[in-house]
């Protein structure tokens, strides 16, 4: 059964190769790598799609939903398998980490799919999660493309910095971290050279934050 990725999945693929989508994965990147923490060949990315952040940040599994999404993938080389965050298909204490890059606010169940990532991680591993800000100029364009009935980000469901913490740290995580990004509008490219800005800033568009999973 086809998802509603896997009719997108070569437009999101391409559209990081336009100057705007570059400086945008490069943001994304940087904040994500300033906080990984251990082998990335340790790590796990749920909801993966493409890859672009599992290739860049050289990350040893994915996993997603959908099956084209997955092909592009493969075509980087990563070692990738098809299934839900939620339903992870891994022993418990199989990875060091686990990332969502702006992958969370897609899933079916968020509480059940950091659930989880906290089953597969190792005592003290670590979450990052990384997402477009609600409030910021680009939420703004995600909600607005979601009211027009965009196929994904009519799907998303957009929580606010807050309530995502509350929600891992509802699910087993203490919330340790924070970078920032993305702090350009929409639309644009960035005159200035893109960087990762430590914490939270309120006109940033993106946001890693660092979790750390609590024993027991």
């Amino acid at each position: 059964m086809k998802t509603p990725f896997d009719f997108t999945a070569d437009n999101y693929d391409l559209w990081y190769d336009t100057p705007e989508g570059q400086a945008a994965f490069q943001g994304e990147w940087l904040c994500i790598k300033d906080l990984m923490k251990g082998s990335p060949s340790g790590w796990l990315e749920a909801g993966t799609g493409t890859g672009r952040f599992a290739h860049a940040l050289a990350i040893g599994t994915g996993i997603d939903l959908s099956s084209r999404m997955l092909r592009i993938g493969r075509q980087k080389g990563l070692r990738l398998c098809q299934g839900r965050a939620e339903a992870l298909p891994f022993p418990s204490a199989a990875f060091q980490g686990v990332l969502f890059a702006l992958a969370l606010c897609f899933m079916d169940d968020a509480k059940q799919a950091l659930q989880e990532a906290a089953r597969v991680l190792m005592p003290g591993g670590q979450l990052l999660i990384g997402m477009i800000v609600p409030e910021s100029r680009w939420g703004g364009l995600w909600k607005a493309s979601a009211h027009k009935g965009h196929p994904l980000y009519s799907r998303a469901h957009f929580r606010s910095i807050t309530e995502t913490v509350a929600l891992a740290e509802q699910s087993g995580f203490l919330f340790t971290d924070a970078r920032s990004a993305l702090r350009w509008e929409p639309g644009t490219v960035p005159q200035e050279p893109v960087q990762a800005l430590k914490g939270i800033h309120p006109a940033a568009g993106f946001a890693a934050l660092s979790f750390e999973r609590i024993p027991g």
